[in-house]
C-alpha cells in the first residue's frame, strides 16, 4: 500500500472503534456523522456545531469525540467523504480552475465572479465529488471486493438475458476492448446514458442518442390501411440502425455547450447550425474514446415508458381533459395533413372549432363499465398496491397509480377493462400494445 493508503486503513481501524466502551449502538466513526448530518439538515453554523462538541466532550469525557468541528471535518476528509469546491460564472459560461483560476470575471459574458463588496466572496460556486479515490477504496474491503468482481468469477453465462453482461452491447464493447475487459475490476461506468436535467432545470429536455433518424418506417400491418392514414401503402423495410460514426456526423459541426470556444460563438450569436439537422447542441459523451462504438448510448426504462403508455391511455379513452391525447390541437393537425377527414373539426355558429367524438371515446356508462371492472378486481397479494382505491367511480376516473401499477395494468387489467366498454377493433389495438409490452418485459 501506498503511504496514502496507510494513512486511510489506519484511520478507518479508528474511526470504526467504539464511540465509549460498551457501546453498541454507534461506533466513533458513524457518531460524528450522524451529527455532521444533522449540521447540515439544521444549517447549523460551524461555531454553534464546535460549541456542541465541546459542550459533549465535557459531558462524556468517556466517549472519544473530536472538539471542534475543523477535527470532525478531517475525520471524514482523510475517508475520503468530501467534495471540491469552484467557482463558476454565476451564468454558468464558465468554471474558474486551471489557467482561469485567476480571472475575476468571466471570459464570455465578462460577469463578476466575486459578489460586490469588501471581501471576495464567490458569486456561485460548484462542487465536484471525485470519482476514482472512492471507487479504490471499494477495493480495499476484501467483501466489497468479492462483489466488484462477481461479473467475472460468479456470473451464469449461459446465453440467457439476466444481466446487463449478457447484452449484445456489453459483449461488443468486451471485443472491441479487449485490454480494458481483460481485468475484471475496471468498472463499467458509461456504457449507457438515460436523459437527465442538470441544475434541476426540469422544463429544459437532454438527450443524448438518435439511432433511426432517416426512413422511420415499420413494418406493421396498420401500414397497408390506406383509409385510417393517408391513402397511401408502405412497402419498405425496417430502418437501418446508423452507426456511432454516422451519429457523430450528424452533431460533428454542432457547437458544445461545454468548450469555451463553443459557448463563446453562442453568446456573440455566431451558431454553426447544419441545416440538414435538427441538433442545436453536441453531447460531451462523445469526448469518450468509447462513445461511437458504444451500440446502446441511450438507455430507455422500460418500466417508465409503459407508465408514460399506459397513462396516456388511460387519459384518452377516459376522456381525461388536459390529458387526454385527443385534442383540438391534434384534429387541427389532422386536418392539415389532409387525412382522417370524419376526424377533422367542425366550425359552429359562434365561430369555435368543435371536435366530435371517436370509436374510442368511451359515453359515461361505459366509462361506468371500464372502472367498475378496475374497482372490484381482485388481486393477488403482493402484485400491486391496491388499484380499486385509485378507482373513483362518481368522477369516472383513475389518479393515484404508480408505476408499478401502471404496468400491471397494461399487462394483466386493462384487457379486461375495456372488452365491454370499447368498439372491438379498438379492442384489438390496445391488446396488441399489451402485448408488445408483456413480451418486451
Amino acid at each position: 500500500m501506498d503511504e496514502k493508503t496507510k494513512r486511510y486503513m489506519k484511520l478507518l481501524q479508528e474511526a470504526e472503534c467504539e464511540l465509549y466502551e460498551g457501546c453498541k449502538n454507534f461506533t466513533k466513526l458513524a457518531f460524528i456523522v450522524h451529527l455532521l448530518q444533522l449540521k447540515v439538515l439544521g444549517s447549523w453554523p460551524d461555531n454553534s456545531f464546535t460549541l456542541l462538541l465541546q459542550l459533549l466532550v465535557k459531558a462524556f469525557p468517556h466517549a472519544k469525540l473530536p472538539s471542534s468541528f475543523y477535527e470532525a471535518k478531517k475525520i471524514t476528509e482523510d475517508l475520503g467523504f468530501t467534495y471540491h469546491t469552484s467557482d463558476v460564472c454565476p451564468k454558468d459560461c464558465m468554471i474558474f480552475h486551471g489557467e482561469d483560476s485567476k480571472l475575476k470575471e468571466c471570459e464570455v459574458c465578462e460577469s463578476p465572479r466575486y459578489k460586490s463588496g469588501g471581501k471576495q466572496i464567490a458569486a456561485k460556486q460548484i462542487r465536484y465529488f471525485p470519482l476514482k479515490p472512492r471507487l479504490q477504496k471499494l477495493f480495499l474491503s476484501s467483501e466489497i471486493a468479492s462483489l466488484m468482481k462477481w461479473l467475472e468469477k460468479e456470473r451464469t453465462d449461459d446465453g440467457v438475458l439476466r444481466h446487463p453482461a449478457d447484452s449484445q452491447a456489453w459483449k461488443s464493447f468486451d471485443n472491441k476492448y479487449s485490454s480494458f475487459a481483460s481485468d475484471c475490476r475496471n468498472i463499467r461506468l458509461g456504457l449507457a446514458a438515460d436523459g437527465f436535467n442538470p441544475f434541476r432545470t426540469m422544463n429544459t429536455s437532454h438527450s443524448t442518442c438518435l439511432l433511426c433518424l432517416f426512413h422511420t418506417i415499420y413494418p406493421h400491418g396498420f401500414r397497408k390501411l390506406r383509409a385510417s392514414f393517408d391513402g397511401t401503402r408502405e412497402y419498405g423495410n425496417k430502418p437501418r440502425r446508423l452507426s456511432g460514426y454516422e451519429m457523430y456526423e450528424e452533431v460533428r459541426e454542432v457547437l458544445t455547450d461545454y468548450k469555451k470556444d463553443d459557448i463563446k460563438k453562442r453568446h456573440n450569436g455566431e451558431f454553426h447550425l447544419p441545416s440538414e439537422t435538427n441538433w442545436k447542441k453536441k453531447s460531451i459523451f462523445f469526448e469518450l474514446p468509447y462513445w461511437m462504438d458504444n451500440l446502446v448510448p441511450h438507455n430507455i426504462d422500460a418500466m417508465h415508458t409503459e407508465r408514460n403508455f399506459m397513462e396516456n391511455v388511460l387519459s384518452t379513452i377516459l376522456g381525461i381533459a388536459g390529458k387526454s391525447k385527443d385534442h383540438l390541437n391534434v384534429r387541427c393537425d389532422l386536418k392539415e395533413m389532409g387525412i382522417r377527414k370524419a376526424l377533422h373539426p367542425t366550425l359552429m355558429a359562434s365561430g369555435k372549432e368543435h371536435i366530435l367524438p371517436t370509436k374510442f371515446t368511451m359515453s359515461k356508462d361505459e366509462k361506468l363499465v371500464c372502472c367498475k371492472v378496475l374497482k372490484n378486481i381482485k388481486l393477488p397479494n403482493g402484485i400491486a398496491s391496491n388499484i380499486s382505491k385509485c378507482v373513483h367511480l362518481e368522477e369516472r376516473n383513475i389518479w393515484g397509480l404508480k408505476s408499478h401499477d401502471h404496468h400491471i395494468l397494461m399487462q394483466l387489467l386493462l384487457p379486461l377493462a375495456i372488452r365491454k366498454a370499447l368498439p372491438k377493433d379498438i379492442v384489438k389495438v390496445l391488446i396488441e400494445l399489451t402485448n408488445f409490452f408483456r413480451q418486451l418485459t
